[in-house]
Formats: structure tokens, sequence, C-alpha cells
């Protein structure tokens, strides 16, 4: 099921950010609506969040941006992270190299959204890191259609 309405992609948005665990005071009306939306089911009317809702789902937001920052995106795009231990101290390897560009793309378009929606100087600032990154994957290679998956230093 495709979700048409703007306002149940934000519904669907809020389901992937929230995992079924966290707690935010979800009515069990807006429970059923997540529920549904996650099986592509036909969702029940969607009974808007509080204030403390929102906060609570700000926070959450927050968390995994931070992880984000620190451990996924080591040279200006997405990679996956395994660690050696539980501390996260030692970078292990990096796995979804291939594919950094797409996700990078992933949080490219969230990021844009939260500019739009905030304002904030600098989220425009990582934006054009972002988008510098794109352009340097682009010129490596001589081509504008063809760019390299990953840069890093040789550090």
């Amino acid at each position: 099921m495709i979700h048409e309405s703007p306002k149940l992609c934000l519904i669907a948005l809020l389901a992937f950010l929230l995992p079924p665990d966290a707690n935010a005071q979800l009515t069990k009306n807006q429970k059923e609506v997540l529920n549904a939306i996650r099986r592509n089911e036909p969702a029940p009317e969607w009974i808007e969040i509080s204030v403390a809702q929102a906060r609570t789902l700000h926070a959450h937001a927050e968390v995994y941006l931070r992880n984000y920052k620190s451990y996924h995106e080591p040279f200006g795009l997405t990679a996956d992270i395994l660690f050696s231990d539980r501390t996260l101290s030692k970078t292990e390897k990096l796995e979804g190299i291939g594919d950094a560009a797409t996700w990078t793309g992933h949080y490219l378009a969230a990021m844009s959204f939260r500019y739009s929606c905030s304002q904030e100087f600098s989220i425009l600032a990582d934006l054009n890191r972002i988008l510098d990154t794109f352009e340097i994957l682009t010129e490596v290679t001589g081509k504008k259609k063809i760019h390299l998956t990953i840069c890093r230093s040789s550090r």
C-alpha cells in the first residue's frame, strides 16, 4: 500500500524512527496506526501527537543523528561500522561501502526536510558538506554521470 497523504508519510517516518519498544507514551490508537503501517495494512485514523510525544520523538531522532554522525560517516558518506568490542573505541572494518552514495542520498533527503522545517544554518552547512563530497566523487572519475562510491584520506 502506498500512502499518498503527506500526513501518512510523516506518520510512516515516525514508525521508522520509533523502535517498537521505545516509550513515547503512544496512545492505543497511535500504536495501532504505526503497526498497520509497519505491516503495510490500511491504517485507522491517526490521532495527533501531543507536545510531550513530539519532544520524546525529537529526542530519539537527535540520539540517532548523533550516532550516525559519530560512527557512520567516516569519510563524508554513509558506511556500516563494525567495532572490535562493545566500547566502540576501535573500528574493526567498514561495510556497505558499495552503497555509500545511495544511503548518503537518503541522509541528504532527510537533512533537506529537516532544514526546510528549521532553517538552521548548521543543517545547511551539513547539506553543503555532503554535496561537496558527492562533487568530489564525480570529479575523481572525470565523467559527470559516473561517480565513485566512496573516497577517503590516504592517511
